[in-house]
C-alpha cells in the first residue's frame, strides 16, 4: 500500500508545471528576511549589492522588518524587489524550475532577474529609476485607490460613466471575477465607493496613494525611456508573462518595447491566470508574505495548485514539494 502511494505521489510531482508569481508589493514579511540572511549565501551577496543600489537603510528593512502602516510606499515597493529577487535566487538554489515567471505590475523586474534577462544591478537600476520618474512627474491631486468587489465589470464602468467620473477615475487593477481595483481623485473614488454599496457591493480597502500606478493619469518623465535605452535584455531562459498584455515573453527586445509604457496599463489578473493555465500551468507559486496574489488566484480557479511563501515553515513545505 506505501510503494502504491508512493508511486502516485511521484505522478502527481511528475506532473506540476509550476509558474512563480512575483507581486509588486509584499503585504507582509513576518521576518522571513532575516531567515534567509542568515541561512543562504545568496543573501548575503544580494543584500550587499542591494546596499550599493538603495542604501543600507532599506536592506536593513528587508532583513529585519519595518512599520508597513508609517513607511513610505517607495519603501515598500523596494523591499518588495529585493526579498522578490532573493527568494528567486534561493529557489534557483534549490533547483525549482518554472514553466513560466508571471511579475504582476512592478513584480516584473524581479521576473526579469528570475528569468536571467537582467542582472539584479541592472533591475534595481530599472526599479528605481522608474519610480523616480514616476515620483517626479506625478501631479494628481489627492490620489487614492479601492479594492471593489461584488459588481461585474459592465456594472462598475457603467457606475464609472454615470457619475460624470470618467476623467478622473480608473479600473486600474481586474483581479478576479467581479473584484476590481479602481484609482483615481480621492472625493471621486468616496463617490463611487458609496454609489457601489447602494448595489450591494463591497469596499474592502480604501487607501490614499503616493501616484496612480497602472493608469493613464501617470505620466512618465523622458529619463524613463533614456533609462530603458541604457540596459540590454536578454531573451529570458524562461518564458515572463506580463499581465498587463495577458502575454508571454520569450524575446528580451520585446521586452524592453512593453516596459516603455507598462507601468500605465492596467493589470488583467484574471485574464493571464487563465492564459496561463490554458498553456498548461498546473500550479503556482507566490514568492512573498500575505498571499493577496494566492487568494486571487485560487478565487479564479480552484483545481490548480497553489502556493505561497510567507515564512519560514511555507518555504519549507513548498520546497519539500516542489524540489
Amino acid at each position: 500500500m506505501t510503494n502504491k502511494n508512493s508511486e502516485n505521489n511521484l505522478t502527481v510531482m511528475e506532473n506540476i508545471r509550476l509558474a512563480i508569481v512575483f507581486p509588486g508589493k509584499i503585504t507582509k514579511f513576518n521576518g522571513i528576511g532575516k531567515i534567509f540572511f542568515k541561512s543562504y549565501p545568496a543573501a548575503e551577496r544580494i543584500f550587499t549589492n542591494a546596499n550599493i543600489s538603495f542604501g543600507s537603510e532599506l536592506a536593513s528593512s528587508c532583513i529585519n522588518g519595518f512599520d508597513y502602516t508609517y513607511d513610505s510606499e517607495i519603501k515598500k515597493l523596494l523591499s518588495s524587489h529585493i526579498l522578490s529577487c532573493l527568494f528567486a535566487n534561493i529557489l534557483r538554489y534549490y533547483n525549482i524550475t518554472s514553466k513560466a515567471f508571471l511579475g504582476s505590475s512592478l513584480g516584473i523586474y524581479a521576473a526579469l532577474f528570475a528569468a536571467k534577462s537582467i542582472s539584479f544591478d541592472e533591475s534595481n537600476y530599472l526599479i528605481k529609476s522608474l519610480i523616480d520618474s514616476i515620483s517626479q512627474n506625478s501631479d494628481n491631486i489627492s490620489p487614492a485607490y479601492a479594492e471593489i468587489s461584488g459588481l461585474n465589470e459592465k456594472t462598475l464602468i457603467s457606475l464609472i460613466k454615470n457619475s460624470l467620473s470618467e476623467s478622473s477615475l480608473s479600473i486600474s487593477h481586474f483581479n478576479a471575477q467581479n473584484h476590481f481595483i479602481v484609482s483615481g481623485n480621492e472625493q471621486e473614488i468616496l463617490k463611487l465607493i458609496e454609489l457601489s454599496k447602494k448595489m450591494d457591493a463591497f469596499c474592502q480597502l480604501f487607501l490614499k496613494a503616493d501616484y496612480l500606478i497602472h493608469t493613464n493619469f501617470l505620466k512618465l518623465s523622458p529619463l524613463w525611456h533614456e533609462t530603458l535605452n541604457n540596459i540590454n535584455f536578454d531573451d529570458p531562459d524562461i518564458p515572463v508573462f506580463c499581465d498587463t498584455e495577458v502575454k508571454l515573453f520569450n524575446s528580451g527586445q520585446e521586452i524592453k518595447m512593453l516596459l516603455s509604457e507598462h507601468i500605465t496599463k492596467p493589470v488583467f489578473f484574471e485574464s493571464s491566470i487563465k492564459a496561463l493555465i490554458a498553456e498548461g500551468i498546473n500550479c503556482f507559486l507566490e514568492v512573498g508574505g500575505g498571499g493577496v496574489l494566492s487568494k486571487q488566484i485560487r478565487w479564479i480557479d480552484r483545481k490548480v495548485r497553489v502556493h505561497c511563501i510567507e515564512d519560514e515553515d511555507s518555504f519549507e513545505k513548498a520546497i519539500k514539494v516542489l524540489k
